[in-house]
């Protein structure tokens, strides 16, 4: 029979935000693909000794017995694992916890059960913390912490026992930190654990003592697992206990009346008030601002966009008629041409009879609950940065009833072309026609206008937005502006640059920057929240409040004016500074606390900072080995050969290339890739004459070639290859292998160019065609 200790003030917390910690026995009312439960501690043991042919196992750990496994069948020990863990039956009553408004679960479970349960809700949505960074901003994220490792994540090691637990909490403090500190915060539920899991709960049971008022917490027992003694000890840490099984303690929720707070009432039918950090605000009630700001780089805003002095370009009337036909779209073009302030002209404007939705990023997990939400109405979805939300994007195309327009910048767009350009049709926004560039110049301010004559200039030279309007306007441009900004700030505290720097680098690495963030940036060099604030206030201007879809009234943010001044900032900065911030970031910042940590480190080792960070390659090469022993990841090894070769340090470049390659088994095409290009421009200003040279370039291209037919990434392998065989064409003339080359990369561009025409495909193929026209071939 179900007991609960102080039950009204448990219904009282249930009303609110909570935490869950779960362990084993949380999981017993779902199977594997075997339909068997889902092993505890003691049937994994057994069930490894049997696979793995261990006998006389008694005298170890489950913990113990899974390291001797690994040292010599990791592959096999972690198949083996994924397979017993994975969950593909599970009961409907599990649903009872997406009634709860959590902020946090914290589990010590390997498997994937919570995952599978907030796939099928219409109000949460699943967050692992250890892959994607906190879920500030958004009331319908539950973050999950997986203590011991999870099936779905192969970059973190898996571990069994509450002792490791403990132990990996006093290797990393501030890990352990972090964890109490959400404790401290909200109530929390303990499930799933008996006396022998004490070890874990113990050790945060004391480290939640201290001055101050302590939530409630509570845990769940069976009561076969309860006598004196054991209520004694939970008790002694001051647990409420819940006498009651997983199953009994599920019915208890699914009975309980828990109203809904507005912000996930489901019942709602306004796109508003349903998804309100995504909607187009109505106008005039977006927040003003100068339209000035605008035209000195700042990124747009809804009340830019509702006024009529910012033109609409030609590329709207092409993306509007694509969309009413019915078609996907996605919209590429070079850094500041437009695209976002385009997304947002057309969010704004189009007439559309069903819900608008826009958004600068979206996992997998928020795209099934916005879908399991609409229950098949109509939608438009305008998504920024696409490379960053292509599992989001597969979601909401396998619905008819959904309609998107994305946008990325070029670059990222070819990596990720083999993924979105299925049925998409593809426009790039980069060049302006001379009409547009007359509207834009005739809307620039006067207060802002240099000085012209009255006729513009009208030229066919290739412009987009922000190039023609630092053309056109009175303020410095901004590389002149920043280039002064950071002798001021050094004198002044070298805290204030590196705050700056710490903001551009997290809004070059697509993630907002969280006031956590900078605690942890800080640490030591600062007293208190209150102190980040002051920095932020004597940086005026030069950093904002954050004001996206990440909005959050439990967190602070911030972020530079826009994209342009973020890397003009990085661009501007002194190599000391630069090196400095990265080091020191490196050292103090944790995943848990980098929100979206997963698009983070996509971009926060990237080779072209630390060129510009590391101009003495001895210390980017320290950097790069620090990065990878903590990452043990074939990107980083990548991204510092890339770093290598830039140095003109072709050997280790070579080594760590070739590391890379051997991590992933060659099967990872991008990393292919780049070993073609390091090993092209190890050998292309070397002397053409010697043979070694010509059959090492020859050997890049060959690598190249069997990456365009080997990968679905086409259009990124035949863009490589096309700049190769120009600079080839450049060193050794028109040669018969050089033809060859710009033939086969013509006759590639021409078939991407059928299926998406970017920026790039059209400059490349107009310079093929004027190297194969303009040079007499020789034969060699």
């Amino acid at each position: 029979m179900l007991e609960i200790e102080n039950q009204h003030n448990f219904e009282v917390a249930l009303r609110n935000q909570i935490n869950l910690f779960v362990g084993a026995g949380f999981s017993v009312l779902a199977k594997n693909k075997f339909g068997d439960t889902l092993p505890t501690g003691i049937q994994l043991k057994e069930d490894l000794a049997s696979k793995f042919a261990m006998a006389d196992v008694e005298s170890l750990s489950l913990s113990q017995l899974c390291t001797i496994i690994e040292s010599t069948s990791s592959e096999e020990f972690r198949a083996f694992i994924v397979d017993k863990m994975t969950v593909v039956d599970h009961s409907e009553k599990y649903l009872a916890i997406d009634k709860l408004d959590i902020n946090s679960i914290f589990t010590t479970n390997v498997d994937d059960l919570l995952l599978k349960i907030y796939s099928k809700s219409d109000r949460h949505y699943s967050n692992d913390v250890y892959i994607k960074g906190p879920h500030y901003g958004d009331s319908s994220g539950v973050d999950i912490l997986p203590l011991h490792g999870s099936i779905y994540n192969s970059d973190r090691r898996m571990t069994f026992g509450s002792a490791e637990t403990a132990s990996a909490f006093d290797l990393d403090p501030t890990h352990f930190r972090y964890l109490v500190a959400r404790l401290k915060k909200s109530p929390t539920i303990f499930w799933g654990y008996k006396l022998a899991d004490s070890g874990i709960l113990n050790a945060i049971a004391q480290a939640m003592h201290g001055p101050g008022e302590q939530p409630d917490r509570w845990i769940v027992i069976p009561e076969k697992y309860l006598d004196a003694n054991t209520r004694k000890f939970f008790k002694a840490l001051r647990f409420q206990i819940i006498v009651s099984s997983t199953e009994e303690f599920l019915d208890y929720l699914l009975e309980l009346s828990i109203a809904p707070s507005s912000s996930h009432d489901s019942s709602v039918h306004s796109g508003k008030l349903e998804f309100p950090e995504f909607s187009v605000p109505e106008l005039g009630k977006a927040p003003a601002r100068p339209i000035r700001e605008f035209y000195e780089g700042a990124a747009p805003v809804w009340s830019d966009i509702f006024q009529s002095q910012l033109f609409r370009t030609s590329h709207y009337d092409e993306i509007r008629n694509h969309v009413n036909a019915g078609k996907t779209v996605v919209i590429t073009g070079v850094p500041a041409c437009g695209k976002t302030t385009l997304l947002m002209q057309l969010a704004a404007s189009m007439s559309y009879e069903g819900i608008k939705l826009i958004m600068d990023f979206c996992s997998k997990e928020k795209a099934l609950t916005i879908i399991n939400l609409l229950r098949s109405r109509r939608a438009l979805i305008f998504l920024d940065n696409i490379s960053d939300s292509v599992e989001a994007f597969d979601e909401f195309r396998a619905h008819e009833n959904i309609r998107i327009i994305s946008a990325d910048r070029e670059y990222n767009y070819e990596i990720v072309s083999h993924l979105v350009s299925h049925g998409s049709t593809i426009i790039d926004v980069t060049e302006l026609t001379a009409q547009d560039k007359q509207e834009l110049r005739k809307r620039i301010p006067d207060a802002v206008r240099r000085v012209r004559a009255e006729h513009f200039e009208v030229t066919d030279r290739p412009t987009s937005i922000f190039e023609l309007i630092q053309e056109e306007v009175n303020f410095p441009r901004l590389n002149e502006r920043y280039s002064s900004v950071f002798q001021q700030l050094e004198e002044s505290d070298w805290r204030l640059t590196d705050l700056l720097l710490v903001v551009c680098y997290l809004h070059s690495c697509r993630t907002p920057c969280a006031l956590d963030t900078l605690i942890g940036y800080f640490e030591r060099s600062v007293r208190n929240y209150e102190e980040i604030h002051e920095l932020i206030a004597r940086l005026g201007s030069l950093v904002t409040d954050y004001s996206g879809q990440f909005m959050d009234t439990n967190q602070d943010y911030f972020s530079p004016r826009s994209n342009i001044v973020s890397e003009a900032v990085l661009r501007q900065s002194p190599a000391d500074a630069l090196r400095r911030m990265l080091k020191r970031f490196r050292q103090n910042v944790r995943p848990w606390q980098i929100p979206r940590y997963d698009i983070f480190k996509r971009y926060a080792y990237d080779r072209r900072l630390a060129e510009r960070a590391f101009p003495n390659w001895l210390a980017g090469r320290d950097y790069y080995e620090e990065i990878f022993e903590e990452t043990r990841s074939p990107w980083v090894r990548q991204q510092g050969a890339l770093y290598l070769s830039r140095k003109e340090q072709h050997q280790l470049a070579f080594q760590w290339i070739d590391q890379a390659v051997n991590m992933t088994n060659y099967d990872i095409w991008s990393i292919r890739n780049s070993h073609a290009v390091i090993l092209y421009r190890a050998n292309i200003n070397q002397n053409p004459s010697n043979p070694t040279v010509q059959e090492s370039l020859k050997n890049s291209m060959q690598i190249l070639a069997r990456c365009y037919s080997s990968d679905k990434r086409k259009l990124f392998h035949a863009l490589t290859f096309a700049e190769q065989a120009i600079g080839y064409r450049d060193v050794f003339g028109l040669t018969r292998e050089a033809k060859e080359y710009l033939e086969q990369a013509n006759l590639w561009l021409e078939e991407e160019a059928s299926l998406q025409s970017t920026n790039r495909v059209r400059v490349l193929r107009k310079q093929i065609r004027e190297k194969l026209s303009n040079t007499i071939q020789t034969d060699r």
